[in-house]
């Protein structure tokens, strides 16, 4: 029995061919999972993610600059100068060869997500509380 195509298209992909099945370990040359490479990083430590947050900031206002001496004009605004460098830094401080704007933008979601995270044990807990407190 084999899933429709469409179902086995939303499966990540071995980088040496075939699916990514449970049990299987699946590094990238970079030594990222296919998952971790789709996620936003998430920084390892509360100082990482303080000297990543002072980066983003600084990449922010090197584009809001770029954009005011702009006007508009560009259709596309291209990345400036500053920029390239402080990505290249980020990318370090998350343990990765490169991270695009986009990513960098998509850290604070992705870190208020883990932060509101509830784990299985937790949810199982909370049930039992409820369970015992109506018992």
């Amino acid at each position: 029995c084999v899933p429709p195509a469409p179902t086995l298209a939303w499966l990540p992909a071995r980088a040496s061919g075939g699916l990514l099945l449970k049990g299987q370990a699946d590094l990238a040359p970079g030594g990222l999972s296919p998952l971790a490479r789709v996620l936003p990083p998430v920084p390892a430590s509360p100082h990482a993610a303080f000297v990543l947050g002072g980066l983003a900031q600084r990449v922010e206002a090197a584009m809001a600059a770029a954009a005011a001496s702009d006007n508009g004009t560009a259709a596309v605004p291209a990345l400036p100068e500053a920029v390239p460098p402080l990505l290249k830094r980020a990318a370090g401080l998350v343990g990765r060869a490169a991270l695009s704007l986009d990513e960098l933008r998509a850290v604070e979601a992705r870190l208020h997500e883990v932060e509101h995270q509830r784990g299985v044990i937790a949810r199982v807990g909370g049930a039992f509380t409820f369970i015992n407190l109506v018992w």
